[in-house]
């Protein structure tokens, strides 16, 4: 975006504000990230506030070759794995399924409440059968399907070929409709 780059330039010449309107762009789309991997609302909130302060300290170096999301997303990947693997070293990680998409977010004006709250549990379902994959596979479906991520872009923030995301995705939905098949099959 180009906005991403004005607002990096003018930090860069010594304008303070131009960082909050950077951290202001990007902190719901992360907040939200971290959220559907999986994080509690106080880990994301402390896994954003670590991202943001890392940005803070490599922004000087940053050269507008690719998107400025796959760099921010780049940041944000990595202090999320650092965040899984010191809870896997501490006790294991504790996975939410509250990090779906609201019932205010999913609601119809044309489905009753009983059709939103099954589209909730099916949600819920489908978050908690995501968060049960090998992160590698979990963090591609997130970045594409949930967070909308082209795999070009992808590619450059998991530092892998585009060949290793579509198997990924594709392995992650095949272990999806495993899981999911008996689920489904008994009804919600």
């Amino acid at each position: 975006m180009e906005k991403d780059i004005e607002l990096i330039c003018r930090f860069k010449s010594g304008d303070d504000t131009a960082i909050e309107e950077l951290i202001e762009i990007y902190q719901d789309r992360l907040f939200s990230f971290f959220r559907k991997l999986g994080a509690s609302q106080a880990d994301a909130e402390d896994i954003l506030q670590e991202t943001f302060v890392k940005l803070v300290m490599k922004i000087s170096s940053y050269e507008p070759n690719g998107k400025f999301s796959s760099y921010i997303y780049k940041i944000a990947k990595n202090n999320w794995l650092d965040f899984v693997r010191k809870k896997q070293r501490d006790k294991g990680i504790v996975i939410e399924k509250d990090g779906v998409n609201s019932l205010e977010n999913m609601a119809n004006v044309n489905e009753s409440p009983v059709e939103i709250l099954e589209k909730k549990e099916l949600n819920e379902i489908i978050m908690t059968e995501i968060n049960k994959l090998p992160e590698n596979m979990r963090m591609a479906i997130v970045l594409t399907e949930i967070e909308g991520m082209k795999y070009r872009e992808l590619s450059e923030i998991l530092e892998v070929p585009i060949g290793t995301i579509k198997s990924r995705i594709h392995n992650g939905y095949e272990k999806l409709r495993e899981a999911l098949t008996p689920i489904l099959k008994r009804g919600i």
